[in-house]
């Protein structure tokens, strides 16, 4: 398999490859290994890639507009999303089964505004770049040596090298710490 590797200013010229592959992509926390959300064949070879059980379903990575489209929410849901929280939310219509579990998502706002642009088009999958259970890989270079080959696409760009937090909206509990953790936690009343 050939890697198309870009900058993230020019990822948006790659857009057919990003929607029929897979790619690892700077998700202004850290990178992150997904596919188009509708590509089931790509999401598949993700799974066996990072050697991740079917039944732990992949973040979504999209704008605003997909998360109103999709997931009942209210103005705190939307606050937690604004502060670049990964957010479990109830869906209202059917997304593919990995990404959802319980009729419930995990969302994420694209930061990076060059992702911006691409989510905007193709809302992503995202999971960390790693194999399940082993640390992340945030580190162009290691990306390059491990998944040169493997996956269709990666997008170098910047990342603030911590995951995201992880909030599950419903019992307003924080399931991960990671970015703005505690601005999160403040914003939830949690100590």
């Amino acid at each position: 398999m050939k890697t198309i590797i870009c900058r993230d200013k020019g990822s948006f010229n790659y857009l057919p490859y990003i929607k029929n592959g897979m790619i690892i992509y700077p998700a202004d926390t850290i990178y992150g290994l997904g596919a188009y959300i509708y590509n089931a064949f790509a999401n598949k070879r993700i799974f066996e890639i990072k050697k991740r059980s079917i039944q732990n379903p992949f973040i979504v990575l999209c704008d605003m507009d997909f998360v109103l489209k999709n997931v009942f929410v209210d103005e705190t849901a939307l606050n937690l999303l604004n502060l670049g929280a990964t957010v479990i939310l109830k869906n209202k219509t059917t997304l593919p089964f990995y990404v959802s579990k319980n009729g419930k998502t995990a969302y994420r706002l694209a930061v990076n505004p060059f992702m911006v642009k691409i989510v905007k088009k193709i809302p992503l999958t995202s999971t960390s770049v790693n194999v399940s259970a082993k640390q992340s890989i945030n580190s162009t270079k290691k990306i390059l040596q491990r998944y040169f080959g493997i996956v269709d696409i990666i997008i170098i760009g910047k990342t603030r090298n911590v995951a995201s937090s992880i909030v599950d909206f419903e019992n307003k509990v924080i399931l991960r710490e990671g970015y703005n953790a505690e601005a999160i936690k403040k914003f939830l009343g949690v100590v």
